[in-house]
């Protein structure tokens, strides 16, 4: 008798989502790897090494603690954004890497993730909320020169920041 899919609760995925992710550097390893993929795909080379931004502003009891990754690689579109960050355990990437498709979602234990991105100069923007909600603020819109700034580029890539909340426990939060 077929029953279905098995489906996870909410629980289930926050506990594994902090297993994955102990540390920042877990999150910042799997954000540059991301970043990689990318250069990769935007290359057709699997030898391709591309420039990434990294940028760390320190919180602490009060502030937030802020980690960006930019990068100019291929950038995503609405459509493979929505695809790639609304299903945990789906499989999105086409490299050796994306085994589980959870990546980037599991960085979701350490505060909200907002993944801006340009493809063929048009701005994309979805916030994966520590609660596991997402949200929308653009869809493949004619980017705006802050939006130009904020990612560094013109025509493709990325910035993802990640939001720690304040205090968030210190493996989150390490000094510089």
């Amino acid at each position: 008798i077929n029953l279905g899919e098995i489906t996870a609760d909410k629980m289930a995925i926050k506990h594994q989502r902090e297993l994955a992710m102990p540390t920042i550097f877990e999150a910042l390893v799997e954000i540059i790897t991301n970043s990689d993929d990318a250069y990769e795909k935007l290359n057709n080379s699997l030898n391709y090494v591309g420039d990434v931004r990294i940028e760390y502003f320190r919180g602490g009891k009060k502030n937030p603690t802020i980690l960006r990754v930019k990068d100019k690689a291929c950038g995503m579109d609405f459509e493979e954004m929505k695809s790639k960050f609304m299903k945990y355990h789906k499989r999105t990437s086409t490299t050796s890497r994306g085994f589980f498709g959870r990546g980037l979602r599991d960085v979701t234990a350490l505060g909200d993730v907002k993944v801006s991105s340009l493809k063929h100069g048009q701005f994309s923007e979805i916030t994966m909320f520590k609660d596991l909600g997402v949200k929308s603020s653009a869809q493949n819109e004619k980017p705006t020169n802050n939006e130009l700034k904020y990612i560094g580029a013109k025509k493709h890539g990325s910035a993802i920041e990640v939001r720690i909340p304040p205090g968030s426990k210190s493996q989150y939060n390490p000094y510089a």
